[in-house]
């Protein structure tokens, strides 16, 4: 069952928020600082449209995105943020490390998140 009370969940969002007050205060850790954030945004999304989607749409906690889903995440946010966007802003730059990053952050949801909620009794 997805629930917004999860503690891989709560953790992801307390790093994340970590990672960007860290960015506030000009405190720079690259490997946190560049690649934290991408390894856990696909989780993240993830996790939270499945929620949604069982909440809203489903009204069933039984539903578990397929694979396949997280894979087009992985592609889609690689294909926007590092192919597409640096191409128009000078905020955004291609790494082929970010994509690394959301390619690994989709296999352990994948293994992980997903492989606890098939395991977990409805």
């Amino acid at each position: 069952m997805f629930r917004l009370s999860h503690p891989l969940l709560l953790a992801s969002i307390l790093l994340y928020f970590g990672v960007y007050l860290l960015r506030y205060f000009n405190v720079n850790w690259p490997i946190i600082n560049g690649y934290l954030t991408d390894f856990i945004c696909v989780g993240l999304i993830t996790y939270l449209c499945n929620y949604i989607s069982n909440r809203f749409i489903f009204k069933t906690p039984n539903y578990i995105y397929p694979s396949w889903f997280t894979l087009f995440l992985v592609v889609y946010l690689s294909v926007v943020f590092e192919g597409i966007l640096p191409l128009y802003s000078d905020q955004y730059t291609a790494d082929p490390f970010d994509v690394v990053a959301y390619a690994l952050g989709g296999v352990f949801y994948t293994t992980w998140i997903n492989g606890m909620q098939r395991a977990t009794p409805q």
